[in-house]
C-alpha cells in the first residue's frame, strides 16, 4: 500500500466514520471461535453434567463452562503439545512422510490439558485431559467424587 492510502485507512477508523454496528459485528466475529462439548460421566457411564470448553485463544488454552447436578462451574483450561515425535521414528521411519510431516508442524497432535472449574458455593472441579483436534477424553476430581469427561465436537 502507499502511503496515502494507508493514511486513508487511517482517517477512516479512527474518524468515526465506522458504523457502530459494523464495528460491532467485527467485534463479535473476532471474538467468535471454535467449541467443543464435553460430558461427564460416574464411573458406572451415568451422565451427570454438560459443558462447553472454549477454543477461541486458539488450540491451547481458554475458558470452560460446565452444568454439573444443577450447579454451574466457570474456569479456564489450558493445554500443552505431547511430544510423539519419537513414537512416530519408532513407528514410520525417520525418512518418512508421517514424520516430516510432523516435524513440519503439519500434523493432527495429541495435547494434554488441565482444567480448574469454580461454583458459586465454593466447589472445585480439577480435571485432566488429552485431546486430538476437538476430541478427547480424560477425568475429573471433585473432593472424593472422581468422574470421566469425554470431549466432542457439537453435532
Amino acid at each position: 500500500m502507499k502511503p496515502r492510502q494507508i493514511d486513508s485507512l487511517k482517517y477512516f477508523f479512527w474518524s468515526g466514520r465506522i458504523c457502530k454496528g459494523s464495528l460491532l459485528f467485527i467485534l463479535a466475529v473476532l471474538m467468535t471461535g471454535c467449541s467443543s462439548s464435553f460430558a461427564l460421566h460416574k464411573p458406572n457411564g451415568s451422565l451427570i453434567g454438560l459443558g462447553t470448553l472454549d477454543f477461541s485463544a486458539g488450540n491451547s488454552a481458554g475458558a470452560v463452562v460446565l452444568e454439573m447436578k444443577g450447579v454451574v462451574y466457570h474456569g479456564s483450561w489450558k493445554s500443552h503439545k505431547v511430544d510423539e515425535s519419537r513414537a512416530i521414528i519408532n513407528d514410520y521411519g525417520i525418512n518418512s512422510r508421517k514424520y516430516q510431516e510432523y516435524s513440519l508442524g503439519n500434523g493432527n497432535y495429541l495435547w494434554e490439558g488441565q482444567a480448574t472449574l469454580h461454583s458459586f458455593q465454593g466447589d472445585v472441579l480439577k480435571c485432566e485431559f488429552t485431546y486430538r483436534g476437538v476430541n478427547g477424553h480424560g477425568n475429573c476430581e471433585s473432593g472424593s467424587e472422581k468422574l470421566d469427561i469425554i470431549i466432542t465436537v457439537p453435532g
